[in-house]
Formats: C-alpha cells, sequence, structure tokens
C-alpha cells in the first residue's frame, strides 16, 4: 500500500509541476529559438547517460523529424533534436508537430516552456494553431523588407491575430467596416470619406 501511495504522490507532484510552466508569448519564443519548424517524427531513439555531478543516470531521448516547412534557422530536409530533460514531450512516430529548438550546451534541444504543439491534437481540441500564428509573425518580420508579403486584413483575422494587432502595408491605415467590423487596410486620404458615408467606423 506505502508503494502505491508513493507512485500516487509523485505522479501528482509532477503534475502540478508542469502546470507551472508558463508558455512563453509566441514573439518571445521566436526570438529565444535557434530553430523553428513543422515536422513530422520520423524516428525515436535513447541514450543512457551518467552525470558528471552526482554519477546518477538519466535517459536522453532523440527525435528525428522530417521537415515540412521551416520557419527560422533551418535548411536541411531532416532534422534531429533532444526531447528537452526537464520538460519532458511524449512523441510518436508520424506524428506532425511544430518545434521550437534551442542549442544548450552544444546540443538541439528542444525550449522548455515553448509553444511546442501537436497539430492533431491542436485541432481536435479546437485550439490555435501555431503554424498559422508562425506564418503571420514571418510576415511581420519581413514588413520592412518587403511589404507586399504581408497577408490581407481578414487573412490576419481569420488566423488569429486581434483587431488592434493587425498591420497594415506601409502608407495605409487600419479601420473596420461598420456593417460587420472586419478590417481593411485603406489609404489616409479616403478614412474621413468612408466614415461620413457610413462605410467605416470611426
Amino acid at each position: 500500500m506505502s508503494i502505491i501511495v508513493i507512485i500516487i504522490s509523485f505522479a501528482q507532484a509532477n503534475s502540478a509541476w508542469s502546470l507551472t510552466c508558463i508558455t512563453l508569448p509566441i514573439e518571445d519564443d521566436i526570438q529565444r529559438s535557434d530553430i523553428i519548424f513543422s515536422g513530422t517524427v520520423q524516428a525515436i531513439s535513447s541514450e543512457r547517460k551518467i552525470s558528471s555531478y552526482n554519477q546518477k543516470i538519466w535517459i536522453d531521448q532523440y527525435i528525428e523529424f522530417k521537415v515540412l516547412e521551416p520557419f527560422k534557422g533551418i535548411s536541411s530536409d531532416t532534422i534531429i533534436v533532444r526531447n528537452n530533460p526537464i520538460w519532458v514531450m511524449a512523441f510518436e512516430e508520424q506524428e506532425k508537430w511544430v518545434i521550437f529548438a534551442s542549442h544548450i550546451d552544444g546540443i538541439l534541444t528542444i525550449n522548455k516552456c515553448s509553444n511546442i504543439q501537436n497539430t492533431a491534437l491542436a485541432i481536435a481540441r479546437g485550439d490555435k494553431l501555431v503554424e498559422q500564428q508562425l506564418t503571420l509573425a514571418d510576415f511581420h518580420e519581413k514588413l520592412n523588407k518587403d511589404e507586399r508579403t504581408l497577408p490581407y486584413p481578414k487573412q490576419q483575422s481569420d488566423a488569429g491575430v486581434l483587431p488592434e494587432n493587425i498591420i497594415c502595408y506601409n502608407g495605409l491605415e487600419l479601420i473596420f467596416k461598420a456593417s460587420d467590423n472586419s478590417p481593411a487596410c485603406v489609404k489616409s486620404t479616403t478614412v474621413q470619406k468612408l466614415i461620413d458615408r457610413g462605410w467605416a467606423s470611426s
């Protein structure tokens, strides 16, 4: 009985600890990550190691991905990342994930408390897809380099961008259609005219 109690207590403690991990805003996660990509799990391997500090044994898990879409710092078709030894995620072959990783002690490792996401699970739950947010974040980053790559306001809105965070091309201003509050980008010289005609709200 005492063994069962210990196991349950450990599970509860581990669960409680995991809840203290607060996911970073995606913009901050992009900045701190060395690589970001979406990909499918091709293989999972483990390596037994002994700590040089306390001689304890632990298992490092390595995940091989086939890269589907590179978002940052990656140009290869396949990549291997280490599962974070503190913030361990459960992977299975052929699953699609969005991965945020950085070099830790020289090893490419999944970032703790990152926006990592199992795509199928997110869709099943109805969660906002990180992949769509990354696409928009990438466009935001490129705005000053090539403003033509920025999605239309409706595309930004559909992808989950808050109305006040929608970005217009340089020289255009954000307004909202009076009939349905949908966003639009227009020339500054036409804003007041559209408001006067009742087409846009002030």
